[in-house]
């Protein structure tokens, strides 16, 4: 798709709806290999930012946040 990434909408959606209703608990990040920056991704997105708010954030592309996010939701199958 013009190549960017894409996930089912419902992967998608599950994976949201379980870091929402945990965002109060530590992520064990030690059980998967995370680079830094992939963590940073997941910081913000549990707190519902945006795409563009999280390039914004971090100084990156949009399109960077979502080649992260791919990669973070492969490791997490």
């Amino acid at each position: 798709m013009s190549g960017e990434y894409w996930l089912p909408r419902q992967k998608l959606a599950e994976l949201t709806h379980y870091y929402q209703q945990n965002n109060h608990q530590a992520i064990d990040y030690s059980a998967i290999c995370l680079t830094n920056r992939e963590k940073q991704i997941i910081r913000r997105l549990v707190t519902r930012a945006s795409n563009s708010e999280i390039a914004n954030d971090l100084f990156v592309s949009e399109h960077t946040v979502k080649s992260h996010l791919y990669n973070i939701f492969k490791k997490l199958r």
